[in-house]
């Protein structure tokens, strides 16, 4: 296990048709240029609609670039209608899959993307230590805001990341999450930490295309959260800093184990999540997020899982 900081990271759901049609060209320009200004580690997952081919077909552009790639398995079928599937024989063939697509003899990071009800998470994690034992993975995680299957999936066998929805909107049980994956020696990765694109823009519509997910995910639409994403606009513009900065700043502060995962769709977007990813931010800008935070309590996501986006 070889857990630690990686920033530069991006996450590419949003390059992949979570927030609506992106043009292929389109696309790999935006990851070209993520890799050319230093990005050290892509997420994707074998569900994210060319997800790992555009990857692949991005880093064949740029030997030697060093860039890790984090897929995930453990969930199947397209769209709308997908399934879990935590059975060793599946997440083996999903992993062969996967090294396919990326062009790859093994996977840098290969994470479960959810949990499957009808099998122990010992047993799905176990799979993956045994390809990990094979050589067809590098590093193993989860995702999950359970801590208790974190544990469990910690004591089958050694964890570098564990990935879940992290934000100043949605803090969740970060204290539990920080203190427990200190302990583990696991590095947090924090997708959507800029709330399906709430934190990182003051206007967008109130009503997004039909091709994007985010209108099935309450919180983008629900009126308390685009009132609490005002407030946080409000605050960061007083203080003179980009909002993208204060959120992504906040959660490099939780932590020196911690990894968001912004999405974007424009080479302007990757520039403002990496300035976003400079480090910690300074005491008066925490003081001033804790302060949103307590003021703006808002119900914890129900959304879980590895799907990195803004």
């Amino acid at each position: 296990m070889t857990s630690g900081r990686r920033i530069p990271a991006l996450g590419t759901m949003t390059l992949t048709g979570g927030y609506g049609t992106v043009k292929p060209e389109n696309a790999l320009e935006v990851l070209l240029y993520a890799v050319d200004a230093g990005a050290v580690l892509l997420d994707t997952a074998n569900v994210y609609p060319n997800g790992e081919e555009l990857i692949a077909s991005a880093l064949a552009r740029r030997p030697g670039h060093g860039v890790q790639v984090v897929t995930k398995v453990g969930l199947e079928g397209p769209p709308g209608v997908r399934r879990t599937c935590g059975r060793p024989e599946c997440l083996r063939q999903a992993c062969e899959a996967s090294l396919r697509r990326l062009r790859t003899n093994a996977v840098d990071v290969l994470l479960l993307h959810r949990i499957d009800d009808a099998v122990p998470v010992e047993e799905s994690i176990g799979a993956l230590g045994e390809l990990v034992t094979a050589g067809t993975i590098k590093e193993i995680g989860i995702s999950t805001a359970d801590i208790g299957l974190l544990r469990r999936a910690c004591c089958e066998q050694p964890l570098s990341f564990v990935q879940t929805e992290l934000s100043v909107l949605f803090p969740g049980t970060r204290h539990r999450l920080v203190s427990a994956s200190s302990e583990l020696g696991v590095t947090v990765m924090a997708h959507s930490p800029l709330s399906r694109g709430l934190l990182a823009r003051s206007d967008l519509p109130v009503h997004f295309g039909r091709d994007d997910a985010r209108n099935y995910i309450p919180y983008a639409t629900d009126a308390r959260h685009r009132q609490a994403a005002s407030a946080f606009h409000a605050i960061a513009a007083q203080m003179g800093v980009m909002p993208v900065r204060l959120a992504i700043g906040w959660l490099l502060g939780l932590t020196p184990n911690m990894v968001p995962l912004p999405g974007a769709r424009t080479p302007a977007q990757v520039r403002a999540n990496f300035a976003g990813q400079a480090g910690p931010l300074t005491a008066t800008e925490q003081h001033a997020v804790d302060e949103f935070i307590s003021q703006h309590r808002l119900p914890i996501s129900e959304v879980d899982g590895g799907d990195s986006g803004m």
